[in-house]
């Protein structure tokens, strides 16, 4: 958690530097040209704001597309995959996305005859999962069961499975 809030702080400290150095190489750059007859360093300085402003915003973009596009979280991922995967029953689908800076979501479909309320009990000390969604589906139904019904609604919307 203190990393995550560290990584925050850093990224709103370094918006405002980038905003005040934009600002500061502005207007040094408007008194160089009047009182120094530089008026080349005018636009020399808007470019460097630009690549400043530039770099910044893909970061942004780059870290938002992710959360947008609901990306898994490996990690996280990985923890829910240790707590439910013990010989009980199989995972059959799990989807892990962020929802808020230390916050994410899960979807868990699982096989087997393990009641709801042991796997939220399972996952309930994981702090960075804030919503979670569960599936059982009986352990009779098996991965055969499960490979027909996803041909099937593959052949109903018009995709193919490899």
């Amino acid at each position: 958690m203190a990393i995550m809030a560290r990584t925050i702080i850093c990224d709103r400290l370094f918006h405002v530097l980038a905003d005040a150095l934009t600002s500061v190489l502005a207007i040094l750059a408007l008194l160089a040209g009047r009182f120094l007859g530089w008026t080349w360093l005018d636009p020399a300085m808007g470019i460097v704001g630009g690549v400043v402003i530039a770099r910044w915003s893909w970061t942004l973009m780059r870290d938002t597309a992710a959360v947008l596009l609901d990306r898994t979280v490996a990690p996280v991922e990985q923890q829910v995959r240790q707590r439910l995967e013990n010989g009980d029953f199989e995972i059959a689908d799990l989807h892990v996305w962020r929802v808020g800076p230390e916050a994410h979501a899960a979807i868990v479909s699982i096989v087997g005859n393990e009641a709801e309320h042991r796997v939220r009990q399972r996952l309930g000390s994981l702090r960075s999962l804030s919503h979670l969604t569960i599936e059982v589906r009986p352990s009779s139904a098996g991965r055969l069961g499960q490979q027909a019904d996803v041909c099937q609604a593959s052949e109903e919307v018009g995709f193919t499975v490899a």
